[in-house]
C-alpha cells in the first residue's frame, strides 16, 4: 500500500499503537498526512493519564470521533464524509462488518478484513500458522 501526500488516515482505535502511528514524524515530515482516529474514549484536555493517546499530538492534524468499536452505521459514515483515503486498526475487538462496507464503499483498508476475520478465530488462526509452517 502507497500512502500519497496528503492523504487522510483513519485509525480505529486511540491508544498507545494508534499513538504510534500519528507521531511517525519521519512519514508526517515526508507525506503530510492527516488523521481521523475513532475511540470509545473521548479526548481529554488538557493532556493528562486519561488521554487518548493518538488524539493529542503537537503539531499533527488529528481529527478525534468518539465512537463505540462496533457502531458500524458511525464508523462508516464518519469515514466517508470525512473522505478517507485509508482506514487501519490498532486492536482486535473491532467490527468485521464495518471494515467490509468501508471496502465497499471505496475505503481502503489495511490489513484488510479477512486477516482480521481469521486473527479473531484463535483455531483458525493457529491452523494457519501450523499450515503455513510459523
Amino acid at each position: 500500500m502507497i500512502i500519497k501526500p496528503n492523504a487522510k488516515i483513519g485509525i480505529i482505535g486511540g491508544g498507545q499503537l494508534g499513538g504510534l502511528l500519528v507521531r511517525n514524524y519521519e512519514t508526517h515530515n515526508e507525506l503530510k498526512p492527516s488523521y481521523v482516529i475513532l475511540s470509545p474514549t473521548p479526548p481529554v484536555f488538557p493532556v493528562n493519564l486519561f488521554t487518548t493517546p493518538a488524539s493529542y499530538v503537537p503539531d499533527i492534524q488529528v481529527n478525534h470521533v468518539t465512537c463505540g468499536y462496533h457502531d458500524i452505521e458511525l464508523m462508516v459514515n464518519t469515514f466517508k464524509d470525512l473522505k478517507v483515503d485509508v482506514v487501519t486498526y490498532e486492536l482486535e475487538n473491532v467490527s468485521i462488518a464495518a471494515l467490509y462496507q468501508l471496502q465497499t464503499a471505496g475505503i481502503n483498508v489495511y490489513p484488510k478484513p479477512e486477516i482480521l476475520q481469521m486473527i479473531q478465530n484463535k483455531e483458525t488462526q493457529k491452523k494457519w500458522l501450523i499450515k503455513n509452517n510459523f
